[in-house]
């Protein structure tokens, strides 16, 4: 089955370009190893791109107040609870530097940038 260009990706199971599902998949499995959202929101950020800005926005927030724990934690002395704020902030930096990456693939318009 050919795909035009400016059709939405779809999730596994269905034909899509190669260049595409690669992309698709890498994106997928990137934020599942990043496990910050839960299987619903990776799916939702696979297949609507549309959903892109709330799930970034969220990302965003969560770093800020992993921040502000890993912060209070130091503050009260307790260095184990301070590191795992501290990794968690990171690991939500990075879903939200993960889905602007998505976002901009997929352009404004929710359509994939060079899909085949």
């Amino acid at each position: 089955m050919n795909r035009p260009a400016d059709r939405r990706p779809v999730s596994v199971g269905h034909a899509v370009g190669a260049s595409s599902y690669r992309g698709d998949m890498r994106y997928r499995s990137d934020l599942e190893l990043l496990v910050t959202l839960d299987a619903s929101a990776i799916e939702r950020a696979c297949t609507s791109p549309d959903c892109l800005p709330e799930l970034i926005s969220l990302a965003i927030d969560e770093s800020l107040e992993f921040d502000d724990c890993a912060d209070l934690a130091t503050s009260s002395g307790d260095d184990a609870a301070a590191a795992f704020c501290t990794q968690e902030a990171a690991a939500w930096r990075a879903t939200a530097a993960l889905l602007r990456e998505m976002r901009h693939a997929y352009g404004h318009g929710g359509r994939r940038r060079g899909a085949a």
